[in-house]
C-alpha cells in the first residue's frame, strides 16, 4: 500500500474517532436519566453508574463504556499504522499522541463513580483531552507549514484561517489544563470552569479534525 493510501485511512480513523464522540455522547445524553446540566457537569457524568442524583444510569454508562472502548481500539489501530509505516514524515511523534488517546480513553470507558477503579477514569479524562488535544495542534501546525510552502497556490485567506484555527487549538488546551491545575490545588475559580473547558477543548478538536487534509496524516 502506498503513502497516499494509508494516509487517507488514517484521516478516515481519526474521522472515526470524532463521529464516534459525537454518537456516544449524544446517546447517553438522550438516555441520562435527568436533565443533563451542561455547563456544571463533567461528560464524565454520562457515563456514571449513577447520576448526579443518584438514580441508575446503567443504559449511559454502557454506551459510554462501549463507545470509548471503541475510541481506544481506533486509537491504537491509528499508532500501529503510525508505527510501521515507514512512508508517514512525523509517525513517531503521531504514533505517541494517538498512544495516549488510546490508554485515555480506556480509562474514560471505566465509569467514574467506580468503587475502586474511578482513578483511572480521572487519569483517562484528563489524558484524553489534552492528547486528543495535542494531536489537532500537531496536524494543524503542520497542515499551517505546509501550506505556507504552497501560499502561490492557496492565498493568503486560506494561511489566515490555519494561523488562528492553530492559535484557538492551542489555547483551549492551555486554558483546560490552566483551569484543572487551579481547580485541583484548591485556587477558587467558578465550579463550570472545568466542565465547560473540557467541552470547549472536545468541540474546538472535533472540528479541528475535520478540517485536516490527506496531506496533514503524514
Amino acid at each position: 500500500m502506498n503513502s497516499m493510501n494509508k494516509q487517507k485511512i488514517v484521516r478516515w480513523l481519526i474521522w472515526a474517532i470524532a463521529i464516534v464522540i459525537i454518537v456516544t455522547i449524544g446517546l447517553a445524553w438522550f438516555f441520562y436519566p435527568e436533565p443533563y446540566d451542561f455547563f456544571n457537569e463533567a461528560i464524565s457524568n454520562l457515563g456514571g453508574i449513577n447520576s448526579e442524583t443518584g438514580i441508575s444510569n446503567s443504559i449511559s454508562s454502557l454506551i459510554m463504556t462501549i463507545g470509548f472502548s471503541l475510541i481506544s481500539v481506533i486509537s491504537f489501530s491509528i499508532f500501529i499504522d503510525y508505527l510501521v509505516t515507514e512512508e508517514l514524515t512525523y509517525r513517531f511523534r503521531k504514533a505517541t499522541w494517538t498512544l495516549i488517546l488510546s490508554i485515555g480513553a480506556a480509562g474514560i470507558a471505566i465509569p467514574y463513580d467506580h468503587s475502586s477503579l474511578y482513578f483511572l477514569h480521572y487519569i483517562g479524562a484528563f489524558t484524553f483531552v489534552i492528547s486528543f488535544g495535542g494531536l489537532d495542534f500537531d496536524c494543524q501546525a503542520l497542515r499551517f507549514f505546509r501550506m505556507r510552502k504552497e501560499d502561490k497556490h492557496r492565498g493568503k485567506i486560506h494561511i489566515s484561517f490555519d494561523v488562528v484555527f492553530v492559535f484557538i487549538v492551542f489555547a483551549v488546551v492551555i486554558l483546560h489544563i490552566l483551569t484543572f491545575i487551579l481547580d485541583r490545588v484548591g485556587v477558587s475559580i467558578p465550579d463550570y470552569s472545568v466542565p465547560l473547558t473540557q467541552k470547549i477543548v472536545l468541540i474546538v478538536n472535533i472540528i479541528a479534525v475535520f478540517l485536516l487534509d490527506v496531506e496533514d496524516m503524514s
